[in-house]
């Protein structure tokens, strides 16, 4: 399988930019690249982010209060964990310490 994965996939895009909606077209920023690749790539692709994420979930790689990347585990939890931390925390009296990062911006 290894070789059939090397050998049949040829990782191209056509990268197309896509204005972003009430930006200004002369900042680079305002632009979203959309790539267009290859759709047995897309398929390969699919199948092993499926995978990643049965064996992540199978056993328990990522933490449970990871958010955003595993399944039916969006953002928001974070905010709602969050809030009922920060009133359990006033009501014993506690400092409490998050950290949020988003790594969107890092990545170019």
């Amino acid at each position: 399988m290894k070789k059939w994965l090397a050998k049949g996939l040829e990782r191209k895009a056509i990268v197309v930019p896509i204005l972003k909606p009430n930006k200004p077209a002369k900042n680079m920023e305002s632009y979203c690249p959309i790539s267009l690749t290859n759709i047995t790539c897309k398929l390969t692709e699919g199948m092993i982010a499926n995978r990643l994420l049965f064996v992540i979930d199978k056993f328990g790689i990522i933490s449970e209060r990871q958010a955003g990347f595993p399944r039916h585990r969006c953002t928001s939890e974070q905010i709602v964990r969050l809030s009922q931390e920060i009133k359990d925390g006033f009501q014993r009296k506690q400092s409490i310490l998050y950290v949020f990062v988003d790594f969107k911006k890092c990545i170019r």
